[in-house]
């Protein structure tokens, strides 16, 4: 297989093998979190336009009861007025519940599943056009027709707290929250719920991570400097929400240049049983058989992780392939078009005796059995970013054993 340049950037968490277990390096995660009471806490943001277009809110909860109407956000100067919210429950049937208020009136959007109780829970709600749609852990749940909010500025901005007098508070805690000033579709949404951000990303208006934990002063982790402050019955605690450290965790990161850029890994063995590699990863544009790792004995029984390779017909797949003793199949590939351009995405590759796995962003995307065991030989062709012609990819680590 010719491994050809695809263009990327990347970032290097690690590359490691030991002969022994392995501790899981520990990156940035879900820090501490704000437990609101349900009575009397809130979050208060500064005042500003916030909404005027599309938009998405997203957030990790904790729901500790079904309050009436109790508010994820409502950003509005009053009641009845230019008010944008998502709420955890319409009344208190646990259902989300998404609106929009103009002088037209209101049209509700509601989910047709409840939020689970006592267990972190993702939800986010986006506008595209009039289009108004719910999710909950990156699955849709509601949608409908919407009003388009209106370029106000607004000054009763409430994460936690409705600006109806008769709707309740939010019993929950609340973990990265965050906004934007664009409709994320779900790929994103699924793809980026479960990891922290950089804060530089594209159309990112606000991003509280609540990690100070202590004080009342919030910081917005985006660019945008958009302030907040913590009201009333509001208490820091330790986040357990399933969020990772993402790719804004290292200090820096390595772009390849699509063409003649790559990494090398010393002579070792490197594969001879269970074994785990594992990336994130930022495709710019796909080239046929672009490589995440290819290690080698000179160019015989490699093992291959190949981020584009080509399918019959058009499009591309992630590839996982042991050759062993110039027997090149079979492999294991994703179904076409796994991989994204132009955004993180998390890949990991597992062999459990035959029994090889590909994950993306920690769910599995593809599975098969049997894989052949890699050959315990010393490898001394091991390249990180290009397969034996070239190539491009991302960071990656490799454990000598299952993940």
């Amino acid at each position: 297989m010719n491994a050809l340049a695809s263009k990327c950037w990347l970032i290097v968490f690690s590359l490691i093998l030991l002969s022994g277990p392995v501790a899981k390096a520990q990156v940035a995660g879900p820090g501490s979190a704000l437990n609101l009471n349900g009575s009397t806490g809130y979050i208060q943001a500064t005042n500003n336009v916030w909404f005027s277009g599309d938009f998405t809110v997203e957030a990790w909860v904790f729901v500790r009861s079904y309050t009436s109407w109790a508010r994820l956000i409502d950003f509005a100067n009053g009641p009845n007025n230019q008010n944008v919210y998502v709420a955890l429950s319409a009344g208190f049937t646990g259902k989300p519940a998404m609106g929009v208020f103009t002088n037209t009136g209101v049209p509700v959007v509601q989910a047709t599943s409840q939020l689970p109780l006592n267990q972190w829970v993702h939800l986010a709600a986006t506008l595209n056009g009039t289009n108004g749609t719910i999710y909950i852990n990156g699955n849709v749940v509601g949608s409908g027709t919407r009003n388009i909010p209106p370029n106000a500025t607004r000054t009763n901005n409430y994460i936690g707290r409705s600006n109806f007098s008769n709707d309740q508070y939010a019993n929950a805690i609340f973990d990265e929250v965050r906004i934007w000033n664009v409709a994320r579709t779900q790929s994103q949404i699924q793809a980026n719920m479960g990891r922290s951000l950089s804060g530089t990303e594209t159309n990112l208006l606000a991003y509280w991570r609540f990690d100070e934990g202590a004080g009342t002063n919030l910081v917005d982790s985006s660019l945008q400097g958009q302030g907040a402050t913590v009201q009333g019955g509001v208490t820091w605690t330790n986040s357990t929400a399933p969020i990772r450290g993402g790719p804004a965790s290292p200090a820096s990161a390595i772009s390849f240049n699509g063409s003649t850029g790559y990494a090398t890994a010393p002579a070792d063995s490197w594969f001879n049983s269970d074994f785990t590699v594992e990336s994130w990863v930022y495709m710019r544009s796909n080239s046929p058989w672009a490589t995440l790792i290819d290690f080698s004995q000179s160019f015989s029984n490699n093992v291959e992780v190949f981020l584009a390779g080509p399918v019959f017909g058009g499009g591309y797949t992630i590839t996982f392939q042991i050759i062993s003793n110039d027997v090149y199949y079979p492999w294991l590939s994703t179904p076409t078009n796994t991989l994204p351009l132009n955004e993180w995405m998390h890949i990991a590759c597992t062999l459990n005796g035959t029994a090889a796995t590909i994950y993306t962003n920690g769910s599995v995307a593809a599975f098969y059995d049997p894989l052949p065991l890699p050959p315990a030989v010393v490898r001394d062709s091991n390249f990180i970013g290009r397969g034996p012609s070239g190539g491009a990819s991302c960071a990656t680590g490799v454990w000598p054993l299952t993940r």
